[in-house]
């Protein structure tokens, strides 16, 4: 009989033994979490003015700005003036949950 722990036990009901689920979203920790992660904030940056770097796809430019930026996996990390990262701060917290150091 197939491990039944990878399921929550919320969604596990007597006689689910030998079902699989299939995931609607992606989950972290899967393939295609990282890509779909990556697409969805090139997505918003690039709407609000950034351009992606040629040598790194994690790499963007405001030139209007003059913030550049960097994003390893979920931490961003931008250099500009006061205002500007002020702006930038806006922009963020307007699209995802998130505290700035």
């Amino acid at each position: 009989m197939p491990s039944t722990s990878r399921f929550p036990p919320e969604d596990f009901e007597d006689g689910d033994e030998w079902r699989v689920g299939k995931l609607n979203l992606s989950l972290y920790g899967t393939r295609d979490a990282a890509m779909n992660w990556a697409e969805h904030y090139t997505q918003v940056l690039r709407k609000n003015g950034f351009t992606v770097g040629r040598a790194s796809p994690c790499n963007f430019y405001h030139e209007g700005k003059e913030i550049s930026l960097t994003v390893h996996g979920d931490d961003f990390t931008s250099c500009g003036l006061e205002d500007s990262l002020q702006w930038l701060d806006g922009v963020l917290k307007s699209e995802f949950e998130l505290k700035t150091e």
